[in-house]
């Protein structure tokens, strides 16, 4: 009895780290596609000059795009909930700026080279969408 509770507590590690890997790989592919598309489509607009705006766009894709993905994955129908949503896309423009500001402090202040090569600068910044949306979802907000 005891391996068959050590077999499916492996079980349950290895299927939790897997879809960690694979939702970093997710949000690092939405952060990178997302944001050479949202520069060449609103590249030459003044207002997307605005670091804040600009996150704010991309928080608020990568958040749909999230969704539709997850829903995909989990074969449900696509649902927006307003005020979930409203909160959801500021939680994804949070954890992209947070991310992006370790990035730069990692690189500038603890002087980690290694994160100005873009490939790896970007799973570094999925790796980090990744965690702070995990911790917002462990939350309760009361929602």
């Amino acid at each position: 009895m005891r391996n068959k509770e050590h077999k499916k507590y492996e079980n349950h590690y290895a299927k939790y780290w897997s879809w960690f890997v694979a939702w970093t790989l997710i949000n690092a592919i939405l952060y990178f596609v997302l944001g050479l598309l949202l520069k060449e489509i609103f590249g030459t607009y003044p207002f997307f000059e605005v670091r804040f705006l600009s996150l704010l766009i991309l928080g608020l894709c990568v958040s749909i795009s999230t969704r539709i993905i997850y829903s995909l994955m989990k074969k449900n129908r696509i649902y927006f909930d307003s005020g979930v949503f409203v909160f959801w896309t500021i939680a994804y423009t949070f954890a992209i700026w947070f991310s992006e500001f370790l990035r730069t402090v990692f690189i500038n202040k603890i002087n980690l080279s290694f994160l100005s090569n873009q490939l790896i600068g970007i799973i570094f910044i999925g790796l980090g969408i990744n965690i702070i949306i995990r911790v917002f979802q462990k939350i309760d907000f009361g929602f």
